[in-house]
C-alpha cells in the first residue's frame, strides 16, 4: 500500500543475508548493528549521507510512540564477508506492536529512497559491500496499552548474537484516522527533514496546502506519512489548547520566528524535526 503496510503474524521477522565483502568505508569492521532515526539516511556503505550528517545523531534507545501510529528507523547491519547473517525483529510482550521490515534501495547518488517490503522469511541476498541497510516500520495499534514494550533487533552470524535492545514507550496519545492533506515530497537530494517540514508548514504558517498525490513506498513517502500523523495530532491538541498555543509551541521547537514571515529555514541538522514531535507529544499527553 502507498501509505505503508502493517506487519501481520508473528512478532519476529527474519532476514537472512550473504555479506560477501567488507564495506569500503567500514573496512575491517566487525559484526555490528546501528540504528538511526528516520532522519539519518545511511548510504550503501552504512555511513550517513552528507545531507543528513549535521549535528549529533540521537540515540535510539527508548523512543516514545503514539497509538494508531507508525514509528520508523533506519537499521544498518554489518557482518563478516561471505557469511550468512540472520536478522530478527522481536518484541516482548508479543503482538502489542506490529513491525514491518523494508530493504532500502539507493539512487545513482547513493541516497536511499525506494523501499521494498520483505514479507517472505527468511530473506536471502548477496551484498557485495558487506553492509545491509533496512527501514523498520513499527505500527502501534490503538488497542496497545500505555506501557513500555521491549523491541529488539537481533543479528546472528557464525553462531554469535548481537542484540540491539530498545524500549518503546507507548504514550496515552491516540492519532486519529490519518488523512494526508499536505506536503510535497522534497527531492531525495535535499535533507531528509525537508519533506517533513513541507508537510507541517501550511499548518504552522497558515499557508495554502498543496494537493497531495499518493506515492509508492519510499523513505520520503513514509517521512511525509509520519509528519501527517503529527499534523493530525496537532489538530486534536488544538481543540483543548487552542490553535495559536499549539502553533507557537511547535514554531519555538523548530526555531522558527513567527514574526519574520514564518519562513521555514533551510534544514541543517535534520533531527531538529524531532524537537517538533517531542513538543507535540508533551502537549498531547499533558
Amino acid at each position: 500500500m502507498p501509505q505503508g503496510g502493517r506487519g501481520k503474524g508473528a512478532a519476529a521477522l527474519a532476514a537472512a543475508l550473504f555479506l560477501t565483502a567488507p564495506g569500503l568505508a567500514r573496512k575491517g569492521r566487525a559484526q555490528e548493528v546501528e540504528v538511526y532515526s528516520e532522519f539519518r539516511r545511511p548510504g550503501p556503505d552504512g555511513v550517513i549521507v552528507l545531507q543528513d550528517r549535521a549535528g549529533s545523531p540521537r540515540e535510539i534507545l527508548s523512543p516514545a510512540a503514539a497509538r494508531n501510529a507508525f514509528l520508523s528507523f533506519h537499521v544498518v547491519v554489518h557482518g563478516p564477508p561471505g557469511k550468512r547473517v540472520t536478522m530478527y525483529l522481536g518484541s516482548n510482550p508479543e503482538r502489542l506492536i506490529q513491525p514491518t521490515l523494508y530493504r532500502e534501495h539507493f539512487d545513482a547518488n547513493g541516497i536511499p529512497d525506494r523501499l521494498e517490503r520483505i514479507d517472505k522469511q527468511p530473506f536471502y541476498e548477496v551484498l557485495p559491500e558487506g553492509v545491509a541497510v533496512f527501514w523498520v516500520d513499527v505500527f502501534v495499534p490503538r488497542s496497545t496499552p500505555n506501557r513500555r514494550v521491549r523491541f529488539e533487533i537481533q543479528v546472528n552470524a557464525d553462531d554469535r548474537w548481537i542484540v540491539y535492545p530498545m524500549e518503546i514507550r507507548v504514550q496515552p496519545v491516540l492519532i486519529p484516522q490519518l488523512v494526508l492533506t499536505s506536503g510535497a515530497l522534497a527531492p531525495a537530494s535535499a535533507p531528509s527533514a525537508a519533506t517533513s517540514f513541507n508537510t507541517i508548514e501550511p499548518y504552522l504558517c497558515g499557508k495554502t496546502s498543496p494537493r497531495v498525490t499518493l506515492a509508492d513506498a519510499s523513505v520520503r513517502a513514509f517521512l511525509r506519512r509520519n509528519a501527517s500523523q503529527d499534523l493530525a495530532l496537532a489538530r486534536v491538541v488544538e481543540e483543548r489548547k487552542g490553535r495559536e498555543a499549539v502553533r507557537s509551541a511547535l514554531l519555538r521547537a523548530a526555531g522558527i520566528d513567527a514574526g519574520a514571515g514564518c519562513q521555514i529555514p533551510g534544514v541543517t541538522d535534520p533531527e531538529v524535526y524531532l524537537r517538533v514531535r517531542d513538543a507535540l507529544m508533551r502537549m498531547a499527553a499533558d
